[in-house]
């Protein structure tokens, strides 16, 4: 029988020395789990005390908003939208307002702040006509009708199309005829015309050269208002007309008349050259074209735009029919019914380049009612109170509910704009630092503090870049920080088509008042009339040399017909202001193209053509004698005619 092997020693003792390590180990790495198990909700409730006492510490830092104006993101000021307009939709129905919805900034006006009126402030070059682009776009968009001021031509080359829109600008070629005859329907609208066609200086301190313009442009236009077809080139010649004792009896009773006492009448011929100065730029509105009356289009509701275009060049001579124009557009939008949706965008970039509006300080806050949306830019605050005053400033920019604030240098106006935008109520947070004998006792502690402050500064509204602004819609909306995309460069259509025709009427209310003077045998004030025979003459003689030729001289010294012909062009030229320089030999016939020659002047000048003995014997005596102080070279001030008419001028 076989006997089983017996375990060695040796192995056994092994595998238990074994047994009793493989123990240790388990027992060692069971404590190490445990410490890790133990650490990790450990670590967890370290960090989740470490978060909160972060937030903490960061909500006692962060300022506490209160109440009044809060400044928030582009994203935050969309969503406040969305919430209005929810909100006017739940109440009114979604039917209540148009669509598609005006947008500044590529965000939506909301419902309660589409009818109140804009301001677009900042300085030359920040995007004022980029914002008013892309409102003038939604505008186009919902089928609107706008009256557009447009000093640089960009709005005209991106939104003008042609045969819907209307232009005027009598020194374009696409511009219609305007006179004030087509917006009156009685005689006592010509007063409020007057006004605003005839602006007072603001720095000029007596205001009769003013009112007596204005007297003497209503007493015209009534005069001719009942005529057949009456337009601007009879109201120039009425004002020409007026005789000298119908011109007294007009300017008598105004406020200076006194100064002239009884030497009024002597006095008419210095009073009627200074409210030609003041009217002059009756000769640049023009005849030739289909006329447009903005009253008519007003009250039609037919849909487009119209342009009130210059440029810097045009802007003395088109300002006041611009002005006019404007103001007769308002008034007659306030005599429709009211709307709940714009009827009308009034744009008006650069506001204190025109007259004075009399409407913006009476009705601006009430037009909105019928429908009249106004858009009004300007740089600088101190133009609107050269033009308005202080109060009358601050009256229109009062009325501005929606603004659009771009970068100006100017203190003081970046000043207003921040005051404009608002402050807050808020509670700041302040940290104090306290000190103990050990370094354990050391702590740091928050207090918050209730304080008022602008939530734009100053400082920031002068350091924005270009095309960015802060935006604050009417009400209650909040204030954003904004950016416009810039304008393409091309255009769509021309900004300025220039007017080449025979139109215009330059100089010659000027040409006009020395006709009448010579014809009452009154030596003019001013002008080519009051050179003596001699000067006259040697400016024609040297004129005839350099235009027409030595050959041409002998035949008019040979011809009293040709002679004349080529005077009265050249008198009447001068007369009319042009240098001779600037006077080109008159056309016989028809020109040729390319010809170096100009119309000849179909008005006739009165000045009688200065014979060479008559002229050498008139004005032997002036090289004698010292010219008077009331020498024609020189135009009289009122100081003077008040000089002379008092006697001490003599």
């Amino acid at each position: 029988m076989s006997r089983r092997p017996r375990p060695n020693a040796g192995i056994l003792i092994g595998c238990g020395r074994w047994l009793k390590s493989h123990d240790a180990l388990n027992e060692a790495l069971s404590g190490q789990a445990g410490a890790v198990h133990s650490l990790i909700p450990a670590s967890i409730c370290f960090f989740l005390a470490w978060a909160v006492f972060a937030l903490v510490g960061r909500s006692l830092k962060k300022e506490e908003f209160i109440r009044g104006a809060r400044l928030v993101s582009k994203k935050e000021l969309k969503r406040w939208v969305r919430e209005k307009w929810r909100a006017h939709e739940k109440r009114f129905g979604k039917g209540a307002k148009k669509a598609p919805r005006y947008t500044l900034a590529g965000i939506e006006l909301a419902p309660n702040a589409v009818e109140a009126q804009v301001g677009i402030l900042g300085t030359v070059g920040v995007g004022k006509t980029t914002a008013m682009h892309e409102l003038l776009k939604t505008v186009s968009d919902l089928k609107g009708r706008g009256i557009i001021y447009d000093r640089t031509g960009h709005l005209v080359s991106k939104h003008y199309v042609e045969g819907r829109d209307i232009i005027l600008n009598p020194f374009d070629a696409r511009s219609r005829s305007w006179n004030p005859f087509v917006e009156v329907t009685n005689p006592a609208s010509f007063t409020e015309i007057a006004e605003v066609m005839i602006p007072q200086n603001p720095n000029e301190k007596d205001p009769f050269w003013t009112n007596a313009a204005r007297l003497v442009f209503i007493y015209a236009a009534r005069a001719i208002y009942t005529q057949e077809n009456p337009n601007n080139a009879a109201l120039r010649r009425a004002i020409l007309e007026i005789s000298n004792e119908t011109l007294s009896d007009i300017v008598a009773n105004t406020p200076g008349a006194h100064f002239f006492g009884d030497k009024m009448d002597r006095m008419s011929g210095s009073i009627r050259a200074t409210l030609i100065t003041h009217l002059s730029f009756l000769e640049y509105v023009r005849d030739d074209a289909d006329v447009f009356s903005i009253r008519e289009w007003v009250l039609s509701e037919d849909p487009g735009f119209v342009f009130l275009t210059t440029d810097a060049e045009h802007s003395a001579a088109t300002r006041n029919v611009i002005s006019t124009v404007i103001e007769i557009a308002a008034n007659a939008l306030m005599t429709m019914s009211e709307s709940r949706d714009p009827r009308i965008w009034f744009f008006i970039d650069e506001l204190p380049t025109l007259n004075r509006l009399p409407f913006l300080t009476g009705s601006l806050a009430t037009i909105r009612q019928f429908g009249g949306a106004f858009v009004l830019g300007y740089q600088v605050y101190s133009q609107l109170e050269d033009l308005y005053g202080d109060k009358g400033a601050q009256t229109i920019s009062g009325t501005l509910n929606n603004r659009v604030v771009f970068n100006t240098p100017d203190f003081r106006t970046a000043k207003l704009w921040s005051e404009s935008l608002g402050e807050s109520d808020v509670i700041e947070a302040q940290e104090s630092l306290t000190l103990g004998a050990a370094q354990a006792r050391d702590a740091v502690g928050v207090l918050g503090r209730r304080t008022q402050k602008a939530i734009v500064t100053p400082a920031e509204i002068q350091s924005l870049p270009q095309l960015t602004a802060y935006f604050r819609q009417a009400y209650d909306a909040p204030t954003a920080r904004v950016s416009f995309d810039p304008l393409p460069s091309d255009n769509d259509v021309p900004k300025f088509v220039r007017y080449s025709g025979d139109g215009f009427d330059r100089g010659g209310m000027h040409l006009g008042e020395q006709n009448r003077a010579v014809e009452e045998g009154v030596t003019p004030l001013r002008g080519f009339a009051a050179l003596p025979p001699q000067e006259q003459l040697g400016e024609f003689n040297k004129w005839v040399d350099t235009h027409l030729g030595g050959d041409v001289r002998d035949d008019i010294g040979a011809d009293p017909m040709q002679r004349d012909f080529y005077w009265n062009h050249f008198a009447a030229q001068r007369m009319r202001g042009r240098k001779s320089s600037e006077i080109r030999r008159p056309a016989m016939a028809i020109p040729m193209i390319g010809a170096t020659t100009q119309p000849a002047e179909t008005s006739c000048a009165r000045l009688p053509f200065p014979d060479p003995a008559t002229a050498s014997k008139t004005s032997a005596p002036a090289s004698k004698k010292p010219r008077s102080p009331h020498a024609a070279k020189k135009p009289m001030s009122a100081l003077d005619i008040f000089d002379l008419a008092e006697g001490r001028g003599q």
